[in-house]
């Protein structure tokens, strides 16, 4: 028997030769058309992963989806202020203010009037005194607020004045143009142009027609008595004048005194002047400012 050589022992060929290559390229080819008509392992993995992506991706688009439609109609449901305003005015001073909605607002002596802007409405608190209101029409509603009622625009210009006649508690309304709504607890009436309406905890007064220029003669920075008995006139005089007016008359002498005219009510001390000389009353001045009106001393002999 031949010895082994050490050197060639192991030395076997790795391949088998040119058969095996040309084997071997065969499979490759095979494998590669196999690829194209079958997805490799990891393809078949990562479609399912790719899907679910996908879902948990539109599950958190639905819900941001939804959340922000919720709050959209939350938000509507609430009608939140988000900006607000206040006017004022001193007791003889008038002014008038444009709103940002193009609306007036022109307010009376000693007035004070909050404005609150919100998401689908307008919101107006007249807190005390006597505004003007010319309404710009928009989506939004325009109400106005009192401690007694409150009062929705269905047109264009109206009127309300806080306190009633003969020192009632309540508050006035009167439509210049258009038409309002006023409502008061479960009651309400609607007012047209001319009318006017006053309004209490109570209820509502029946609606009737009113004399506009004497309503709003105060724009006109006037005072308007057509007979009006004198302790009404001068509970007017008051509304303008810094310092105290004292009537110092019997009620019901005071009730029969008529006053009439058209005076400047920025000059009510001129008119405080003038009364003795329209009607049986003296007046007063003390030195705090006080004005006091008593009745007149009826001279013996005379009526």
């Amino acid at each position: 028997m031949a010895p082994v050589d050490p050197s060639t022992a192991n030395s076997r060929p790795l391949s088998g030769g040119p058969e095996e290559s040309a084997k071997n390229e065969s499979m490759d080819r095979y494998k590669a058309a196999l690829r194209t008509r079958f997805p490799a392992p990891e393809e078949i993995f990562r479609g399912p992963e790719r899907r679910r992506r996908a879902r948990r991706a539109a599950t958190r688009a639905g819900a941001a989806t939804a959340a922000i439609a919720v709050l959209a109609a939350s938000l509507w449901i609430v009608d939140p202020v988000y900006r607000s305003e206040t006017f004022a005015t001193a007791v003889g001073e008038t002014r008038a203010h444009m709103l940002a909605d193009g609306s007036t607002v022109a307010l009376n002596t000693g007035s004070a009037l909050d404005v609150q802007w919100r998401l689908r409405s307008r919101q107006l608190h007249l807190a005390r005194g006597e505004a003007m209101f010319r309404v710009a029409h928009g989506a939004r509603d325009f109400v106005v607020h009192t401690s007694e009622a409150s009062i929705r625009d269905i047109g264009t210009a109206f009127n309300v004045r806080l306190g009633g006649v003969d020192g009632k508690p309540g508050v006035i309304v009167t439509v210049v143009e258009g038409a309002v709504e006023v409502r008061t607890g479960p009651k309400a009436a609607v007012l047209t142009a001319g009318q006017t309406v006053f309004a209490a905890s109570s209820g509502l007064e029946p609606p009737h027609a009113t004399d506009l220029a004497a309503s709003t003669a105060w724009q006109r920075g006037k005072l308007v008595f057509d007979g009006m008995p004198l302790d009404r006139a001068v509970a007017e005089m008051r509304r303008y004048h810094a310092t105290p007016i004292v009537l110092d008359i019997p009620d019901a002498q005071a009730s029969a005194l008529r006053l009439s005219g058209e005076f400047d009510h920025r000059r009510v001390d001129t008119l405080l002047d003038l009364l003795p000389t329209i009607l049986p009353v003296r007046l007063r001045r003390l030195p705090d400012g006080k004005a006091v009106i008593s009745a007149r001393a009826v001279s013996a002999g005379r009526p």
